[in-house]
């Protein structure tokens, strides 16, 4: 598959474009702002570094990967998929509820696939997680806590182009938006029906970009909290499930390599190491099977839509104290 690449930040140029080389496709295209940057980059992987986004979608290419900054997702979605693009878009998927329906709607009536960026959709852990709880080992679940933090400094002094991170408008959010979002995926993967209630609380008070935030999520006979912070050190950055007959533990679950345990009722099942594991391809692999109608793992346009609504209504409970019907 012939991919463009919309935003060539560190994430899209360590992680995600050598992914896609790896898994047999081509970059033909990378667009930046900065045509210096789309050139050298573009140069590495023997594509066009493009400076002018109408010409990178008008280019010959099958999908785009988007990984802009936040408040540009919607515009670069829509962009692409109006001309017949599909897309893999990085998270969060947009800032406002009604542009992530959009989206969905015009990916339908455009014929086009549209995928979310969840990687840990495709961590080994999960599925066995997935199977742990088919097969009944730990009962019916009663609570599930998921963590994620890191001790963070580099967004109160930004690098130029990362400038937007500090910017309420452009950014959407802090810590919910840098790691939250995935715990808030990882437990509606899990989940088999979306929340009832929402209620949320963050520090610092009265911030849209915020160092921390703690969601509850509940789901009427069992609830989920998340708990995402950029001032609390990455310790334990885990995944516990609690049911009523027994517990399962994802330690180290979260996280954008793999280097975990998977702990069921006290004992360790297995031991997961980066070596063996290739999240962003596996990712990239999914897309392309979804693109080509072949049964898939990809996060779709619509688990990105829900997250966004969970993540609007959490701050909702927290402006309004709250508790707020999902």
């Amino acid at each position: 598959m012939k991919f463009g690449i919309i935003g060539a930040g560190n994430h899209a140029y360590t992680r995600v474009m050598p992914a896609i080389m790896e898994s047999g496709n081509s970059i033909e295209a990378v667009y930046s702002r900065d045509i210096s940057k789309a050139e050298r980059i573009g140069k590495e992987y023997s594509a066009r570094g493009l400076s002018d986004l109408d010409h990178l979608v008008g280019e010959d290419i099958d999908a785009v990967y988007i990984a802009s900054p936040n408040f540009l997702h919607h515009d670069h979605a829509k962009k692409a998929i109006e001309h017949g693009k599909h897309v893999l878009l990085e998270k969060p998927m947009v800032l406002k509820n009604e542009d992530g329906l959009n989206l969905i709607k015009m990916a339908e009536t455009n014929h086009v696939k549209l995928a979310m960026g969840f990687h840990l959709r495709f961590h080994p852990m999960l599925n066995d997680i997935k199977q742990v709880i088919e097969k009944g080992k730990i009962g019916d679940i009663v609570y599930i806590t998921g963590k994620w933090s890191y001790a963070s400094s580099a967004y109160r002094d930004p690098e130029p182009d990362r400038s937007w991170w500090s910017d309420p408008g452009k950014a959407g959010g802090g810590a919910i938006m840098g790691t939250g979002v995935h715990i808030i995926d990882t437990v509606s993967s899990i989940m088999p029906e979306l929340p009832e209630y929402i209620s949320a609380t963050r520090i610092p008070e009265s911030k849209i970009i915020e160092d921390f935030e703690a969601i509850d999520m509940d789901y009427r006979k069992s609830v989920a909290s998340i708990i995402c912070s950029r001032i609390i050190n990455n310790v334990d950055n885990s995944l516990h499930i609690y049911g009523n007959e027994g517990t399962i533990v994802g330690e180290g679950f979260f996280n954008t390599v793999v280097d975990a345990r998977l702990i069921v009722n006290n004992n360790i099942v297995q031991t997961y190491q980066s070596d063996k594991y290739h999240m962003y391809r596996n990712e990239i692999d999914a897309f392309v099977k979804y693109v080509n109608n072949q049964p898939s793992g990809i996060a779709r346009g619509v688990d990105g839509y829900n997250a966004v609504r969970i993540v609007n209504a959490a701050y909702e409970s927290y402006i309004t104290k709250t508790i707020i019907k999902f």
